[in-house]
């Protein structure tokens, strides 16, 4: 039997289910021509994968979904920056509420912190 008589006698059927073509035609150098992704797919499966749970299209249109990993991606680098400054207000306002506290100046909050 060859190749032209299997692909012509499966039709549709050698689309829908690639693992019966896999085993009915294996490749030249012994492994299946099916189940190798390019450089471009695995790209798109790793974007797609950093959409995962975004709301409509973003999560599985790519190229709905690079443009919006590419924006939470600028948000996030933006919100660490973000986050640092506000712990830096609190950690001000908490030293400076104690030294309110014991009725201490700046200078005075500090002198003693160093010890």
């Amino acid at each position: 039997m060859s190749f032209a008589s299997i692909s012509r006698g499966l039709g549709r059927f050698a689309l829908n289910n690639a693992h019966t073509v896999q085993r009915l035609v294996p490749n030249v150098m012994g492994s299946t021509t099916f189940g190798v992704r390019t450089f471009a797919s695995k790209k798109k499966k790793n974007l797609l994968k950093h959409a995962k749970g975004f709301r409509g299209r973003s999560k599985n249109c790519f190229r709905v979904a690079i443009r919006r990993v590419h924006k939470s991606w600028q948000y996030s680098y933006r919100d660490r920056r973000r986050k640092k400054r506000e712990w830096h207000k609190l950690w001000i306002q908490r030293i400076s509420a104690g030294g309110r506290k014991k009725s201490w100046r700046n200078s005075g909050i500090f002198k003693h912190y160093t010890k």
